[in-house]
């Protein structure tokens, strides 16, 4: 009796061509479940133009380049701006962040990229004019691909008052002294380190130092301490003065605030 498959012993390698074979004459139906094409009789590459290819989901895993993203910028402390001067440091969170990152703003290198993790860079920004930057923080991985973000940069407060001694009273004595910065109004002062002589305050809007001086020195005393002077983009300068406070002297000489010694 005849045989009615055909094995593939009774096949050559180049006996069966595609011109060979009608369309549709083999279907899935004429081919066992368990058939296979051993990988040594396909071509590398497979010719696929006009046809259409439908793959599981599942069977498919993309891989594309890393894209960074920016997702937020926090400026120091509770400033809302960039000091003009730079040297701040500028943290940035989003994700892929990978080593060689450069950054750049409005063209400028930032001097240090510091990845502190995947999804978190600190930038040493670059000194830069008083502007908004829109997307002028760039930040360039090593395969091109850039990420970009708006900045601010605003000068800090400039002071216009010379360190150093402001003022020189006698106790018991009233007595007032400006103290002055320039910068994105409103300006506000406080006293950050050190301590004003008794009986003397600190007016935060006008920088004001003003009061009567307490009987508490017995000789000529020098009060230190350090202002600090906070613009609109809550950025900060400090600087340091001195108040001295001295005693009435009497006829005699002797410091008893002007009264006879009996």
């Amino acid at each position: 009796m005849p045989r009615t498959t055909i094995k593939s012993e009774d096949i050559a390698d180049t006996t069966v061509v595609a011109a060979d074979l009608r369309d549709d004459s083999i279907t899935n139906a004429k081919i066992k479940s368990d058939a296979a094409i051993e990988a040594s009789k396909l071509e590398s590459t497979l010719d696929l133009s006009g046809k259409t290819v439908t793959l599981p989901a599942a069977s498919v895993t993309a891989h594309g380049p890393v894209v960074a993203t920016i997702t937020s910028i926090a400026y120091p402390g509770s400033a809302t701006a960039l000091s003009t001067a730079g040297g701040d440091n500028l943290v940035v969170t989003g994700t892929s962040f990978l080593a060689g990152l450069v950054a750049t703003i409005d063209g400028s290198v930032c001097p240090t990229v510091t990845i502190d993790s995947s999804t978190q860079v600190t930038l040493e920004t670059p000194a830069k004019s008083d502007a908004t930057y829109t997307n002028g923080l760039v930040m360039v991985a090593t395969n091109g691909l850039s990420a970009s973000a708006t900045v601010d940069y605003s000068g800090i407060p400039t002071w216009t008052t010379a360190s150093g001694e402001i003022l020189s009273f006698t106790k018991l004595t009233a007595t007032t002294v400006t103290v002055a910065a320039t910068g994105d109004a409103p300006i506000t002062y406080a006293v950050t380190s050190g301590a004003l002589p008794g009986g003397l305050s600190l007016n935060t809007s006008t920088g004001v130092i003003s009061g009567t001086g307490t009987n508490d020195v017995s000789a000529a005393t020098t009060y230190n301490f350090t202002i600090t002077a906070t613009d609109a983009q809550s950025q900060i300068s400090a600087r340091a003065f001195s108040i001295e406070v001295d005693i009435k002297s009497n006829y005699y000489g002797d410091g008893s605030d002007g009264a006879l010694n009996t």
